[in-house]
């Protein structure tokens, strides 16, 4: 068997539930047929519970859900949910998204103290190496310092490193030790975006393609740890869940009308400062909502007959600004609809004709997905990491 543990049971948590929807529900299906699973989930609705008993034909042992807290407490919620976790299922493998943000962290460590087999698994598109990452993240910041404070540039570079830095210390050293745990000191990092599974508390790392595990090895993931295999979405034994979420019932009022469907997903962090990937010059806000405008204009008039919709990332909330001006900017085009419901991509994607998106999880998905779809791939202002999906 996989696990080193007493018994053949597992755990899985998958992070993000979006990304759950995308790829984890998959991983779990599969994991859920050979182990006695307890999938673990934050913020996860209901509904969302019954979904999940219903596509695996209730295959899963026990789903548990906890709401995520913040600060301090979260520390603590962490630590105390991960112990006792462990104690009780006594899991021979442990698969989770990632391997370095706070909750996992936490629960690798209590796993593999018990003898475990740690994995986790990617759930999106890869954007690129360690270093491109941050080089985008730190701009971002600096030009953001720079802007809200007149911080000359060279100050507000050595500020924003800083407070990467500072994240990087609250979350993995002073937390863990107010919180009752030992500190988790580690080459990877959510915070000062050395953003890379494999380099923590897990065995293994999966990946989906050769372009992933080269990154992955360039960044310093040891070479035995990565295993590459295809997308989950390409697996046969994906197809029934597949096509029950691509036909979701959530989408049927968008296509009501019989006119085709051009869907805009937008990304997380839409109005944050890039950097140019040729001179590493900033992009300011100013052009990034110009360029927005002139898409969102461009889309609605090309595609008149149509009806467009912009989906809004699950993270961004109501009074996002991006999304408040996205929606001011739409009024004079009536074919135009803001989608602010989490309404899974993917069953949006299924029932378009064209999809839109700059580089994203939503169109490396669907390139998979779809052989007869339309798929725009946005690089208006050659941001760092903006021609990713082309690369991919």
């Amino acid at each position: 068997m996989l696990g080193r543990g007493s018994s053949h049971t597992a755990v899985f948590y998958p992070g993000p539930m979006h990304l759950f929807w995308t790829t984890g529900i998959y991983y779990l299906n599969e994991l859920a047929k050979q182990f006695e699973t307890t999938a673990i989930l934050a913020d996860a609705t209901r509904q969302e519970v019954d979904r999940i008993n219903s596509l695996t034909e209730g295959r899963v042992h026990r789903i548990f859900s906890f709401r995520d807290r913040t600060k301090l407490a979260k520390h603590w919620q962490y630590r105390k949910i991960s112990k006792e976790l462990v104690e009780d299922v006594k899991p021979s493998i442990v698969v989770a998204d990632h391997d370095m943000y706070p909750f996992e962290v936490y629960l690798l460590r209590e796993a593999k103290r018990a003898g475990s087999v740690n994995i986790c698994y990617q759930s999106g598109i890869a954007e690129g190496t360690i270093r491109d990452q941050f080089l985008r993240f730190l701009g971002a910041k600096a030009v953001d310092l720079r802007e809200d404070y007149r911080i000359p540039p060279s100050c507000a570079l050595e500020l924003a490193k800083a407070s990467f830095h500072l994240q990087e210390f609250w979350y993995y050293y002073v937390g863990p030790m107010l919180a009752g745990s030992l500190p988790f000191p580690g080459k990877s990092c959510a915070f000062v975006l050395r953003v890379r599974n494999g380099m923590r508390d897990s065995d293994c790392s999966i990946v989906f393609g050769e372009r992933e595990k080269r990154i992955a090895i360039e960044d310093g993931v040891p070479e035995r740890k990565v295993v590459t295999i295809p997308h989950p979405l390409t697996w046969e034994v994906s197809k029934s869940i597949r096509e029950q979420l691509l036909v979701s019932t959530d989408v049927y009022r968008f296509v009501a009308s019989g006119k085709p469907l051009v869907v805009i997903f937008l990304e997380h962090s839409m109005d944050v400062f890039r950097l140019r990937r040729d001179t590493r010059q900033p992009i300011l806000k100013e052009e990034i909502y110009a360029m927005w405008e002139g898409v969102v204009r461009q889309v609605a008039d090309i595609f008149s007959d149509a009806i467009v919709l912009i989906k809004k990332h699950p993270a961004q909330g109501i009074n996002d600004p991006f999304l408040l001006f996205i929606k001011k900017i739409s009024l004079d085009r009536p074919n135009v609809t803001i989608v602010e419901e989490n309404i899974p991509a993917m069953g949006l994607a299924a029932r378009s004709s064209v999809i839109i998106s700059e580089t994203s999880t939503v169109l490396y998905t669907a390139s998979l997905c779809f052989d007869n779809k339309c798929i725009v791939s946005l690089d208006l202002d050659r941001k760092l990491l903006g021609d990713v999906y082309c690369n991919t």
